[in-house]
């Protein structure tokens, strides 16, 4: 009897998931769309329901008064086979002559498939088909959707890069469920040209103009699916065309104050070699070895780099000085033509013997002002420059030139129809209204100038004339049978290239260095004859 009892009385374990189940099953029954003897409950993913994951976990409670068998069910998503599992989590109480006791509810049952393949996004049908020990089948089917987001993901230039062009290819890997319905790469907030290729799961898009350099600059990705999912991602890049200043000066104990003697662990070999220390491995004799100290004091090969050039790995390798980061400076209006770290903008330099600035050319500079700047931490500009002063005077253009008629006839000055100082010259209305960056910007026309700045016209406009000849031909359909065929305007009886009496004379074509006549037709200036 005791073993009976002891078979009877074994106490299988109602687990959390039973419970759940259990209380799910007592629920209502879902939709008809089943047949047979079993009932269906607790759909998962439920009916109608979407999914925020594109492989869940697909499951269904079963009943069934004549039991469940554990040989004779099927799983089908969208028609297709899954590796599904049946097992029976419930227990029921019996009893008989000799007492309660707990066995497997086999008219109770769940189907479950944890390993089903990634979805599509979009609707997904279920199929279940189960059989009882009565030979008898019961289907059941549901339906529900994927509406998983897309992913952005592996930017380029990566997070924190820093690149050395202002026209960098942006870049970024899209996924998703559902296919792409529309996508867009920002830039600093305004949208660049973009396109998806779907095959490579890649969003690229290409800037419509350089950036600028020496800053930072904010990407952002927005991506929508056709199932209404959305994605965002944003990082930042540096843009640095120009090369930082090579280090050759800082030596391991500007930093490193007091190393390497006595405060380092060459002078104590338990802290290398004692227990729980970077190398381990215990020694013998403090005579004798590659740095012993009569070595260490005395051969000038025992250096930081014997330890600290990544030879051991438990020993922190040298690494070079984070210079630029301590050589930051802002001033205000100084980026647009000067980069904003001291090693880098100073290393675009030369000196008078025409060879690149150096960490020497300040940090051994004789000059006062240098050295007050350097001993107070002053990284601001003006702490060792007075800045541009008087930029006209900066800008006064060189050129001399005279342009002469092609009849050989009256002649005309640069001056007479232009500004010398050239930011009053590029700033007119008939020149565009060009503003500072449009030749100081980085890569821009004063960035191929030699030392020191060429100033005159043909430095940036070697054609500056080229079509000097056409524009000068007068046009007129109604003045032909008088005045004869299109003819040089440069010959007009009143101008002859320059009016007499030079820019702004009376009857002059071009009334002063400001205003340029829009077109050659004779009603622009005859409209009424």
């Amino acid at each position: 009897m005791s073993r009976a009892r002891g078979k009877r009385s074994r106490v299988l374990f109602i687990f959390s998931l039973a419970a759940l189940v259990a209380a799910l099953v007592s629920s209502s029954p879902l939709p008809a769309s089943a047949a047979g003897p079993a009932t269906f409950s607790a759909a998962t993913p439920s009916p109608g329901s979407a999914s925020s994951v594109s492989n869940p976990v697909v499951s269904v409670a079963i009943y069934d008064p004549a039991k469940v068998r554990s040989n004779g069910f099927e799983m089908l998503i969208d028609g297709n086979w899954t590796r599904a599992r049946l097992t029976y989590p419930y227990r029921t109480l019996l009893s008989d002559d000799e007492g309660e006791y707990w066995a497997i509810d086999y008219t109770r049952a769940l189907l479950t498939c944890a390993c089903a393949p990634s979805l599509t996004g979009g609707p997904h049908t279920v199929a279940v088909t189960v059989a009882n020990y009565a030979r008898k089948q019961s289907t059941y089917s549901w339906s529900f959707t994927v509406a998983t987001p897309p992913e952005l993901s592996n930017p380029s230039p990566d997070l924190g890069a820093t690149v050395g062009t202002l026209s960098p290819q942006i870049s970024v890997r899209l996924t998703g469920a559902s296919p792409i319905a529309s996508s867009e790469i920002k830039v600093n907030g305004a949208a660049i040209p973009s396109t998806y290729d779907a095959g490579a799961m890649l969003l690229a898009g290409s800037v419509p103009s350089p950036l600028p350099n020496g800053h930072d600059v904010l990407v952002t990705a927005n991506a929508t699916d056709t199932a209404g999912g959305t994605a965002t991602l944003s990082w930042s890049f540096t843009v640095q065309i120009y090369a930082d200043m090579p280090d050759t000066t800082t030596g391991c104990a500007d930093c490193h104050a007091g190393y390497p003697i006595p405060n380092h662990p060459t002078d104590d070999c338990n802290a290398c070699h004692g227990p729980g220390s970077p190398v381990g491995g215990g020694w013998t004799s403090p005579t004798y070895g590659p740095h012993g100290p009569e070595e260490l004091a005395f051969n000038p090969a025992i250096t930081c780099q014997y330890c600290h050039g990544g030879y051991s790995p438990p020993v922190p390798a040298a690494h070079s000085a984070p210079t630029s980061s301590y050589h930051r400076t802002s001033i205000e209006g100084c980026d647009e033509c000067h980069v904003m770290t001291l090693t880098i903008e100073h290393y675009r330099h030369t000196n008078d013997s025409g060879r690149p600035l150096t960490c020497s050319t300040c940090h051994s500079s004789t000059d006062e002002r240098v050295r007050d700047a350097i001993a107070a931490k002053q990284t601001s500009c003006v702490g060792c420059h007075d800045g541009h002063g008087d930029a006209g005077a900066l800008h006064a253009g060189t050129e001399t030139g005279t342009l002469i008629s092609p009849d050989g006839g009256a002649s005309a000055a640069c001056v007479d129809c232009h500004y010398l100082e050239l930011t009053q010259e590029h700033a007119k209305a008939s020149s565009g209204g060009l503003g500072c960056s449009a030749c100081h910007r980085a890569g821009g026309p004063v960035s191929q100038m030699a030392r020191p700045w060429n100033k005159r016209c043909a430095a940036c406009h070697s054609d500056i004339h080229a079509q000097y000849d056409q524009v000068h031909i007068v046009y007129g359909s109604d003045c032909r049978s008088c005045h004869g065929e299109p003819q040089d305007v440069r010959a007009h009886p009143t101008c002859s290239n320059i009016a007499p009496g030079g820019v702004g004379a009376t009857g002059s074509c071009h009334a002063s260095r400001d205003v340029v006549p829009t077109t050659t037709w004779c009603r622009t200036c005859h409209p009424n004859e």
